[in-house]
């Protein structure tokens, strides 16, 4: 379990509570309430790393079930939001969601890695 410490004794034990982080994640509560949560650098770089390789993990999925959707002659599924992790406000969400639109229309072919490389 976390170790919890109001944020007013932050100030008080700062090297108490910062060498506590080596031991793992210390939560900074506020009125009674959770505010903060406070990681070791290494734990910090564990867990952005972790993250990093999830989500390389979850893009080589969602290709790949792509491709196999369209190999067996299926449309595959194509949310680029969640696919590719887009935010709606970012240009290339609007790029994706007119090639997926031109797609059903007819007007727009997609293939697999596949199908254009043989592989």
């Amino acid at each position: 379990m976390m170790r919890t410490v109001p944020i007013s004794e932050l100030r008080k034990r700062q090297d108490e509570i910062l060498a506590q982080l080596n031991a793992g994640p210390v939560i900074l509560t506020q009125r009674g309430q959770a505010a903060a949560v406070m990681v070791s650098p290494e734990q910090w770089n564990r867990l952005v790393e972790r993250l990093r390789d999830l989500e390389e993990a979850l893009d080589v999925c969602a290709v790949q079930e792509i491709e196999a959707r369209i190999s067996v002659g299926e449309e595959p599924v194509l949310d680029w939001a969640d696919t590719w992790r887009l935010e709606p406000d970012s240009p290339l969400y609007e790029d994706m969601e007119e090639i997926l639109c031109q797609k059903k229309q007819g007007q727009v072919k997609l293939h697999s890695h596949k199908d254009v490389w043989g592989e």
